[in-house]
């Protein structure tokens, strides 16, 4: 069965077992962005739940939290951590202490049964107002010169920086050795710097010292945002990693591979952010990256 999206006009299939039939395609299905809320309560009281644990996740909720605070300026507006979700839950009765409780879908928890909640696909939201220009800022930005060896020389030279993703939770996230050779191969006239808190992976080890700088488990995500925003930096390139949402809120240039969808693409002006899918999207993801040497 369908029905017809009231923004769009596109069909929306449904079951006939499905107790909500739904009034909006799953692109226009939207609540912050559209404000499909009783809005700007004076004195009210909004939540929202975690939005898990990704570091990417947690780059993207500033602008949306920025947006509802503006949209809503009278109203107090409290961000829950994932721990503070799950106490949330664990003691809920019947709270009295707010008017609203945004529950996002990347939560990971399942909200409690109450009319003021309301739930939201938290990457489409974050896409649709990065539409009206609202991105995600990082400002905490810190200088690394305790740290790197190359302070004096590094910020006079062109760089790009290089996430390769090698954690053990989520691991078909992780960069592959063939997929680094690939990169570095089209790099090998330009300085890389290494960062993140990741493991080596085996190729990286025999190839780091003669092309760039290895600053992993080095640096803090602030120091990490001011390498990635500075001035000299012609990039910063990786595989759908946290790295590259905090780069772009930085001010960097983005260039980013194996995507599964375009919500979770770093938010920033167009301009900057140069992604490209899972599938069909390697080749044209090398021949960009070719295009900075």
């Amino acid at each position: 069965m369908y029905r017809i999206c009231k923004d769009c006009g596109t069909k929306v299939s449904y079951s006939m077992l499905e107790r909500d039939v739904p009034d909006y395609c799953i692109d226009c299905n939207l609540v912050i962005a559209k404000g499909r809320y009783e809005k700007n309560i004076k004195g009210g009281k909004t939540l929202f739940s975690t939005i898990g644990e990704p570091l990417g996740h947690n780059v993207m909720v500033e602008s949306l939290l920025r947006f509802y605070k503006e949209h809503n300026p009278d109203e107090t507006v409290s961000l829950l951590p994932h721990a503070a979700t799950l106490k949330f839950i664990e003691n809920y009765k019947d709270h009295s202490g707010f008017d609203k409780l945004f529950w996002a879908d990347v939560s990971g928890i399942e909200p409690p049964d109450d009319s003021r909640v309301i739930k939201y696909s938290f990457a489409r939201e974050c896409t649709a107002i990065a539409g009206h220009g609202y991105y995600p800022g990082w400002e905490e930005k810190k200088e690394p010169n305790r740290i790197l060896p190359y302070h004096e020389t590094l910020p006079n030279l062109k760089y790009i920086v290089l996430h390769a993703r090698n954690i053990e939770n989520n691991q078909e996230k992780n960069m592959k050795d063939t997929e680094l050779f690939e990169i570095l191969m089209r790099l090998e006239n330009i300085i890389v710097v290494f960062v993140g808190n990741d493991e080596w992976l085996k190729s990286e080890l025999s190839i780091i010292n003669d092309i760039g700088y290895d600053f992993r488990n080095k640096l803090s995500l602030n120091e990490i945002a001011w390498l990635c925003g500075h001035n000299n930096c012609m990039a910063t390139i990786g595989k759908d990693s946290g790295i590259l949402h905090i780069a772009a809120a930085a001010g960097s240039n983005v260039v980013g591979f194996d995507y599964q969808s375009k919500h979770w693409f770093p938010k920033a002006d167009p301009e900057r952010v140069h992604c490209f899918m899972k599938t069909g999207g390697w080749n044209k993801f090398l021949d960009f990256i070719e295009k900075l040497a």
